[in-house]
């Protein structure tokens, strides 16, 4: 083969070689970036601590803040934050990571739900600003839209008009009681030992002596299921600490005070009208109460005391209505 086929042979083998790589460079242009796996968080994650988290959609505005290992609720009188929620949450910050970028349009980021979040906003994300202890801004990152497959979110900085795929669970609900240390009660029905009903000047009480006996009080058999049903499970709509709560607003006022087998009291003060049903709950031990009790007690009163909750009405009506004469 002589010099010049060599040649030849070398300038082909360059053509083919640059057209390989212009090949590469278009495709890559039109396809989703790789990049490489960098945290959506990023300057939040190399953060040891963080003070604060807002979480903002077209419902509005709800926001976290640390205290004593603990979260609290800015929007209900900073109460405890619902801790697996947040955990959660946490995690996602902590660990999400962008998979790919997408070509930008105004079109798409409102089709994706990437704007800006505004009450009765269309294509409204949902945002997620997170601070550092001295309350300086780190990151603002805007959640749209899961793919087709629900294994990515669409997400964007909100300072920038790129869109992204990220990893992550961001299970984002926009009501505020969701976010609260819930439920308040979840008791099983069977640990009940007696059940007394004060409303107004009257009170009345029934027991039994074992868990699947009937209740009776001095007269008859009584049937106090549907109040006992909603101590195993009722949720908080709204909370208001006791310096922010006035008892007198509310005309009625009823107590239910239920014990366990064990020896735990359950004090449920409610105050109400035809609308709105709001409980105060005391925890104490009876005179022959457990260690497990008291234990529960020591765990749990932080959660009750100083509290008052808004119960839905479903449960609230159950209540009022309950009587043992």
């Amino acid at each position: 083969m002589t010099k010049k086929n060599l040649l030849a042979i070398f300038i082909l083998m360059i053509l083919a070689l640059a057209w390989a790589v212009s090949g590469i460079i278009i495709t890559r242009k039109n396809e989703p970036q790789i990049n490489n796996g960098r945290l959506v968080f990023a300057r939040t994650a190399s953060h040891r601590n963080i003070s604060k988290i807002t979480v903002t959609s077209s419902e509005g505005s709800i926001s976290f803040e640390a205290d004593n290992n603990m979260w609290l609720v800015k929007e209900s009188d900073y109460y405890y934050a619902n801790i697996e929620l947040l955990n959660l949450l946490m995690s996602d910050i902590h660990t999400a990571r962008y998979i790919g970028k997408q070509t930008f349009n105004k079109t798409l980021m409102e089709k994706l739900s990437l704007l800006m979040p505004a009450a009765n906003e269309t294509g409204a994300g949902t945002l997620i600003e997170t601070f550092d202890e001295q309350g300086n801004p780190l990151d603002a990152i805007i959640i749209g839209k899961q793919n087709k497959k629900n294994n990515f979110y669409f997400v964007r900085p909100a300072d920038k008009e790129e869109i992204w795929i990220a990893d992550g669970n961001f299970l984002l609900p926009a009501e505020v009681y969701s976010w609260l240390m819930q439920p308040l009660f979840e008791f099983p029905e069977n640990i009940f030992e007696t059940i007394s009903v004060t409303d107004g000047e009257t009170t009345s009480t029934a027991a039994r002596n074992n868990a699947r006996a009937h209740f009776f009080n001095k007269e008859n058999v009584v049937f106090p299921k549907a109040v006992i049903e909603r101590y195993s499970y009722l949720i908080a709509e709204k909370v208001l600490s006791a310096q922010n709560f006035d008892e007198t607003l509310f005309p009625r006022h009823k107590q239910i005070v239920l014990s366990t087998f064990n020896g735990l009291k359950i004090t449920t003060d409610m105050f109400y009208d035809n609308k709105e049903y709001w409980i105060k709950i005391t925890l104490s031990p009876m005179v022959l109460s457990t260690v497990a009790v008291n234990d529960y007690i020591k765990d749990n009163a932080f959660r009750f005391d100083g509290w008052y909750f808004k119960i839905p009405q479903a449960a609230g009506k159950v209540f009022a209505n309950f009587n043992m004469m």
